[in-house]
């Protein structure tokens, strides 16, 4: 049996500190050189503000998972210090090298590079000891869960030392009278987290990667597993089954919400799965049926993941984002399906699987930038096309030759890619195409090179809102009653059953406004509201104010009533035939016609 980790013990913990410089140095410089550079930035500002300075950052970042995957992968085979450093030093250079090859402009910390290469550098380094066949499962979880302890234990220890070195600080400027600046209370927390704790950290890392008893869990994990990790894991795949079922109910994907719903199961729901693995056959029904059935379980997310994805990329093409969706889907419908095959499915084929994955979507032509780059421009050429505004590849500036909504989309892609440092190849497309652009272009000037309106992503793609303000003077002979209408959006049921007299009743059905006799439905006047804002859309901004007034007031009549409509404002959107009001103030007059 493997001994325990021995957090508290003095002699163990004080070896650990003063062993792990020399096992781990190339990741603990990573962390020392990550601190000092912030700390510089924090106090100086300046030249260390530059995005260079952010790009070694990540650089450090990515260097410390690499180095410490290394080191790990090293030790477990017995290879000899002068072997391991040498890897350590290599590993880092690799991953500092294909960071530099991805980066691409913008923010370091935003970079493809990073942002895929990070989780799967840290998925690899979990199971770095086990990157061979045959590894037996309780090996990876019992390194795991020392590992974690020990990151935990290192966390407290880090927080406990920081609270103290900011506590020494504030003693002194109230002994002493000192003026200590805040910047300093921040360096404490900067080296304590990003130095102390990860010297702690890997002082408990396992050394041992072949001690460890079969099957077995210590009585608290075996707590936290069982009643608090499982039941939360069961009513998150409940719910995530509930929102299939109304999604199927009502035919309709929302936007922008099934990959991280699915996601997040596929990263808590697999990661208590692996949790459970020593209870599998000794924990209660509900541990033992989540680790024997979740791969099935798996199959209705993996589907609704799949159709969700799928119909994104089919209508806005492929970003980072949903090409990290594609990569999600691939890899959870392959460990669905692993699952569903192997009886025993091994403990490190999850997370090792991801990781390549991940770092494969790093870099290359076959990487999440390339790929969104040529997905974007495709999406692009295929909009102005359309449009009438690429022809032959080549670009006639048409104004009014795409609606509102192509027009926001043009938009999109264009903001899309000067925000995420991809203009180059979208200025060298829109070159090759004949379009005149200024030196260094913005949006706007990108949209008019193409005879367009730049629309933000805050504006409301078609979107109307006309306003007169209330009539000074009313005229209301032939009425016999006048109420306000005030309408503010889909959920203001006010204009939708309003009751406007004992015998009148104003109600909203789509684009149009329905005046009617209580209980007698069919006797009506019907305002076409949709008909109103295109009259205003041609109209309105070219006319005085009488004008105004006059084009806003509509007038209709019904089988023995009459009624008349002074709108004061109206606005919404509108493209094509579809039609969506947002807000409505108006003045209502109606009266029986003999």
């Amino acid at each position: 049996m493997a001994k325990n980790p021995g957090l508290f013990r003095i002699r163990e913990q004080l070896a650990g500190l003063v062993r792990a410089p020399f096992r781990f140095p190339v990741t603990l410089a990573c962390a020392a050189g990550w601190a000092g550079i912030t700390i510089l930035r924090e106090h100086f500002g300046g030249a260390f503000q530059r995005q260079e300075v952010g790009q070694i950052q990540v650089y450090l970042l990515l260097g410390l998972f690499a180095s410490l995957t290394a080191t790990l992968f090293a030790e477990a085979r017995a290879w000899p210090v002068w072997h391991r450093y040498p890897l350590a030093a290599a590993a880092t250079g690799i991953v500092i090298l294909i960071a530099w090859l991805g980066s691409t402009g913008r923010d370091a910390y935003e970079s493809p590079a990073f942002l895929f290469m990070g989780p799967g550098l840290i998925l690899l380094m979990i199971v770095a000891p086990y990157l061979r066949r045959g590894v037996e499962n309780h090996l990876v979880w019992d390194f795991n869960l020392r590992s974690w302890v020990s990151a935990s234990f290192g966390l407290l220890v880090a927080f406990v030392i920081a609270i103290g070195g900011v506590g020494a600080l504030g003693a002194l400027e109230v002994l002493f009278g000192l003026n200590i600046s805040g910047d300093y209370y921040g360096d404490v927390w900067i080296v304590a987290m990003s130095v102390i704790w990860p010297w702690q950290t890997l002082a408990g890392v396992p050394g041992a990667f072949k001690d460890a008893k079969r099957d077995y869990a210590p009585r608290w994990a075996e707590y936290l597993i069982s009643w608090l990790l499982m039941p939360l894991a069961l009513l998150y795949l409940a719910l995530l089954y509930a929102f299939a079922v109304k999604i199927t109910a009502q035919w309709s994907l929302p936007q922008g919400q099934v990959g991280w719903l699915v996601g997040g199961f596929a990263g808590f729901g697999l990661a208590v799965w692996h949790a459970a693995h020593p209870l599998r056959e000794t924990g209660n029904r509900l541990v033992r049926g989540y680790f024997k059935y979740l791969h099935a379980a798996l199959v209705v997310p993996v589907v609704l993941l799949a159709v969700g994805t799928g119909a994104r990329v089919a209508d806005y093409g492929i970003t980072e984002k949903r090409y990290g969706l594609i990569v999600l889907t691939l890899w959870l419908a392959g460990i669905t399906a692993h699952g569903l095959w192997r009886r025993a499915p091994r403990l490190n084929i999850a997370p090792v699987s991801f990781a390549v994955l991940l770092i494969l979507a790093s870099f290359g032509p076959w990487g999440a930038s390339s790929v969104s780059i040529r997905s974007q421009l495709g999406q692009l050429e295929s909009l102005l096309a359309e449009a009438g505004i690429l022809v032959d590849g080549r670009i006639e500036p048409g104004e009014g030759l795409a609606d509102a909504r192509e027009v926001k989309r043009i938009s999109s892609i264009v903001r899309y890619m000067r925000a995420s440092g991809k203009q180059e190849p979208l200025y060298d497309w829109l070159h090759d195409a004949g379009g005149p652009l200024v030196k260094d272009p913005g949006n706007k000037d990108i949209l008019a090179s193409l005879g367009l309106d730049y629309i933000d992503e805050w504006e409301n793609a078609g979107a109307f809102n006309f306003w007169v303000g209330e009539p000074e003077v009313l005229d209301v002979a032939g009425f016999d009653v006048a109420a306000r209408l005030n309408w503010y959006g889909p959920g203001d049921e006010e204009v939708h059953h309003q009751r406007v007299a004992n015998e009148f009743r104003a109600t909203l059905d789509g684009g149009f406004l329905n005046v009617s006799f209580i209980g007698q439905p069919d006797r009506k006047v019907t305002f076409d509201l949709a008909s109103l804002a295109e009259r205003l859309e041609a109209t309105f901004h070219d006319s005085d104010d009488e004008t105004k007034d006059r084009l806003m007031t509509l007038d209709g009549s019904g089988e023995g009533i009459r009624a008349r409509l002074h709108v004061e404002n109206i606005g919404g959107t509108q493209s094509g035939e579809v039609f969506e009001l947002s807000n409505l103030n108006a003045v209502l007059l109606v009266g029986r016609v003999d």
